[in-house]
This record gives C-alpha cells, structure tokens and sequence, in this order.
C-alpha cells in the first residue's frame, strides 16, 4: 500500500511535469527483484581445457584423499607393532603367576 501510493504519486508528478519529491530507484525498477534478467551462462560445452583442468583438480584431490588414508594406516599399523610387541613381552602359562605363588608360599610359610 506504502509503495502504491509512491508510484501513484510518482506517477502523478510525471503525468504533471513537475517534480514533486525523489522518486526512490525502488520504485523506478520496473521488474520485481526475481524477473529481473540475470548474466546468461554460456550455452556451448565446456572447452577441452576447462575439462582438463577439472580433471587435475579431481585427481589432485584424489590423491589428497588416498594420501591422508595413507598416514591413517602408518599410525594404525605403528600402534598395533606397539601393542603386538608389548604382548610378546608378557609372560604366558605358570610364568604369570609364578611370583605370585612364591608370595603365597612365603605368607603361608610365615604363619
């Protein structure tokens, strides 16, 4: 309703060739915001270089990928080496509760 009476009287001022107040660029754009044109794409396809050119980015990104999954697995096979040398080092069978059993023995032996 605001902007209706502003074209009205814009409208009005044009009509009487005086110019009553500024007419707000609002008002002159004849399109809403939406319909107006919009820079056009080119229609054609895209040329060999842009081709080229995406694919090295893709495959630069590829290998980007490929390598951080590289240095996951050094980390994972590092830790599991850790973990798998720690085990070898444990004792297996009677050995685990050898001092265990000698402790027991001199506490019996005590009482």
């Amino acid at each position: 309703s605001d902007r209706r009476r502003r074209v009205a009287r814009a409208a009005a001022a044009a009509g009487a060739g005086a110019t009553a107040e500024p007419v707000p660029s609002e008002v002159l754009s004849a399109a809403p915001p939406s319909q107006q044109p919009s820079p056009q794409s080119p229609v054609g396809p895209p040329s060999r270089v842009a081709e080229a050119l995406l694919r090295l980015r893709d495959l630069a990104d590829q290998v980007e990928f490929a390598y951080a999954k590289h240095l996951l697995a050094v980390e994972e096979h590092a830790s599991v080496r850790r973990k798998a040398r720690r085990l070898r080092q444990l004792p297996v069978g009677l050995e685990c509760y050898a001092q265990e059993l000698r402790d027991m023995e001199e506490k019996m032996e005590e009482e």
